[in-house]
């Protein structure tokens, strides 16, 4: 059985690419489809490290809150308030009675 070439001599050529010649616009489109992809990723990708950067700035004030906190705590753990009575009356507020007529005859 002998093969027989149904295609004409001039469309032979383009059988590569199904029949669609590759011109310059299309590189051009295809080189801004490209930019606008990588800008997406760089979009998305900056945005990510920006949440990871504020989620540590929280961390990193929590920690120091804690650490604060725990400070003030064992602080007054080691060295307790060495107060008497004296000194306790002194730091509450006390209510003064009022005067009255009665208390500046007598």
């Amino acid at each position: 059985m002998r093969a027989v070439n149904l295609l004409p001599q001039d469309a032979r050529g383009r059988a590569a690419f199904g029949g669609f010649k590759p011109r310059p616009a299309h590189a051009v489109a295809l080189v801004l489809f490209l930019l606008a992809v990588m800008a997406l990723l760089y979009g998305q990708a900056r945005n990510n490290v920006q949440k990871a950067e504020s989620e540590a700035v929280t961390v990193r004030t929590e920690i120091a809150n804690v650490e604060r906190a725990s400070a003030k705590d064992v602080s007054s753990a080691v060295d307790p308030p060495t107060g008497t009575r004296s000194s306790m009356r002194d730091r509450t507020p006390t209510r003064r009675r009022r005067r009255t007529a009665s208390d500046s005859t007598s």
